[in-house]
């Protein structure tokens, strides 16, 4: 994948360069009960395979509630966002695949009329 040197200018979010950023837009209008299912699966392979990034992470939880993105609010998304942000390719990529096998499951399941 190509980025240029606009593109990386125009681009804010450490997400905006992965595959990966598509799907972690969608956690925001998602319900929660929904996105608490796929935010435990990410963890459990963040768990699993990311290096100790949640043993790293977990003290740096902001305990102010003030000037917090939307996913900063639920400590769950706020792992899974500030882990990924520091994991290598190789993890940011198993997350993708796992969030595109999720979401085309949902879409089977649960068709867009």
């Amino acid at each position: 994948m190509h980025i240029s040197n606009k593109e990386l200018t125009d681009m804010k979010r450490w997400y905006d360069v992965h595959s990966i950023g598509k799907h972690l837009d969608l956690f925001k209008t998602m319900h929660k009960k929904e996105r608490d299912s796929i935010i435990c699966g990410i963890l459990q392979i963040m768990k699993n395979n990311g290096h100790s990034l949640i043993d790293y992470n977990v003290m740096n939880f902001p305990l102010e509630e003030t000037q917090r993105r939307w996913y900063d609010k639920d400590p769950n998304l706020w792992m899974v966002f500030h882990g990924l942000e520091k994991a290598d390719k190789d993890l940011l990529d198993e997350v993708a695949v796992y969030l595109e096998n999720i979401m085309n499951l949902k879409n089977v399941i649960d068709p867009v009329s």
